[in-house]
């Protein structure tokens, strides 16, 4: 058996010894880990843990939160036009 036209016979031991076996691939000089790259442990999420939602408002606690705040700026935007017509 020939693997290469070019390449010497090889059995089919050699060749699946060579070709077949599972293994890491091999590695060139680009594929090397840079030294001090490496992490040791693991991430663990702690929002999954720890998180506890708060509870939502209510839509009455809302609307009063909104008519103060009408309140408050009662006039405000007639103040501002009134000095940029001047």
């Amino acid at each position: 058996m020939r693997r290469h036209a070019t390449g010497p016979a090889r059995s089919n031991r050699q060749f699946h010894l060579a070709d077949c076996r599972p293994g890491p691939p091999a590695r060139g000089e680009q594929d090397q880990i840079a030294p001090g790259s490496e992490k040791i442990g693991n991430e663990i999420s702690l929002t999954r843990h720890f998180y506890q939602p708060r509870l939502l408002r209510t839509l009455s606690e809302i609307e009063t939160d909104i008519r103060a705040l009408e309140m408050e700026t009662e006039g405000l935007l007639e103040e501002i036009l009134v000095g940029v017509k001047a």
